[in-house]
């Protein structure tokens, strides 16, 4: 009996020392590996660093009718993946210069999304700005470009802000920045709630095991708090997108009016219908009003589409690229808008080999703006020089483009 007792014993001694082993080991490997990560992490700092991505929700600040703006006065730095990019605004909340608002009797207002307020370069490289640069030169007197541009606003905002602006100032010209990507809209907004736009995921425990709350719970919590401080993380996400994509870790997608099947959808009217009225707003005010539409960065470089196809795991021929161009050409046209796509023109550029877009921030790169600004100041020009009539409605190679 006594002897049976200690041979149950040595085993459960042998169990011990095996499970001591083995988390020993455990332990030994998960030091070795964050060891590694911290070593391969000062590496790529010294030798490939990589714009970290900074959240910064007190830029924005909710509001009245809008759902969300600019907060005034700001003087801050921010880096949403490309490059640290200083931000300034004025009392109104536009973005400006850190000189300030340019102060002159002759004004342009632009309205858009994040392509306008473009927090990936400077504000003097950004469209706006170059256009305040170019429409002082050519008209020989100073020129205030107020920009109202804000992440994720739609037409729906844009005719709002038209109408707040207004309330205030006169302006020579409005110029309107239509993304193609998400400004193509399915109903008519004329207040939302207020709100901000910064969605910073918290780490909770999930409440299942579905994929999706997996994600929202306990992924996306740690792919935010490492996005914001790590450099191998940004590395690894910039060269693995695909299979990010796959796993349902990227907010990459192709909206639906992209695919095949969607040349009659109601939402080409209806974001036409929009225009119409700031457009309409503006003859009201004695105001001409210009729209210029901006393309995805897949629908101008193919590498890029390529990589969507892949990590979405599309089959191309459901996939229009240039249907959003054409429909809502069209549906503008039947308006008489006055607009100009700018898709040839950074097509264009990006095959002589100039990077249009941003490697981690798919908006506009400097040249992208560069690019923009290029095509578009001329019929700006034409629109404030006093000496011109507004321009005529859309022509036939607009709408062919």
């Amino acid at each position: 009996m006594e002897r049976k007792i200690e041979t149950e014993n040595e085993k459960l001694l042998g169990w011990r020392k095996r499970a001591v082993r083995l988390w020993g080991n455990l332990a030994l490997a998960l030091v070795a590996l964050f060891i590694s990560l911290g070593i391969t992490e000062v590496a790529i700092r010294i030798l490939a660093p990589q714009q970290l991505i900074l959240k910064r929700p007190d830029i924005w600040a909710g509001v009245d009718v809008l759902g969300w703006g600019h907060r005034p006065n700001i003087n801050t730095t921010i880096n949403t993946g490309e490059r640290t990019v200083s931000i300034f605004t004025d009392h109104e909340g536009c973005r400006v210069a850190k000189s300030g608002r340019t102060p002159a009797d002759r004004r342009v207002l632009v309205l858009g999304d994040s392509f306008m307020e473009a927090l990936a370069v400077e504000y003097e490289q950004s469209v706006p700005g170059l256009l305040e640069q170019h429409l002082a030169t050519a008209l020989g007197q100073p020129i205030s470009v107020r920009n109202t541009g804000v992440g994720q606003w739609d037409p729906n905002q844009y005719l709002l802000q038209l109408h707040k602006s207004l309330l205030g100032e006169s302006f020579d010209a409005v110029v309107v920045s239509i993304f193609l990507g998400n400004d193509i809209v399915s109903q008519r907004i004329d207040q939302y709630p207020i709100r901000t736009p910064n969605e910073v995921h918290r780490f909770r425990f999930p409440i299942s095991l579905d994929k999706g709350e997996i994600i929202n719970a306990v992924l996306y919590p740690i792919n935010d708090a490492l996005e914001v401080s790590s450099h191998l993380f940004t590395l690894f996400k910039t060269r693995f997108q695909v299979v990010l994509m796959r796993a349902g870790l990227s907010v990459i997608y192709v909206p639906t009016h992209y695919r095949v099947g969607q040349e009659e959808a109601p939402a080409w009217g209806v974001t036409a219908e929009i225009c119409k009225d700031i457009a309409a707003l503006g003859t009201e005010h004695g105001i001409p009003t210009f729209f210029f539409l901006i393309p995805q960065s897949w629908q101008v470089d193919d590498e890029v589409f390529g990589r969507y196809l892949a990590g979405l795991e599309l089959d191309p021929v459901t996939i229009n690229r240039g249907l959003p161009n054409r429909a809502l050409a069209a549906a503008m046209g039947e308006h008489d808008l006055n607009f100009v796509d700018v898709t040839a023109e950074l097509k264009q550029a990006s095959a002589e080999g100039r990077k249009m877009y941003g490697m981690v921030d798919e908006h506009l790169s400097p040249g992208g703006h560069a690019v923009v600004a290029e095509t578009i100041r001329g019929r700006v020009t034409d629109l404030v020089r006093e000496d011109k009539d507004p321009m005529p409605g859309v022509t036939s190679e607009t709408v062919r483009r």
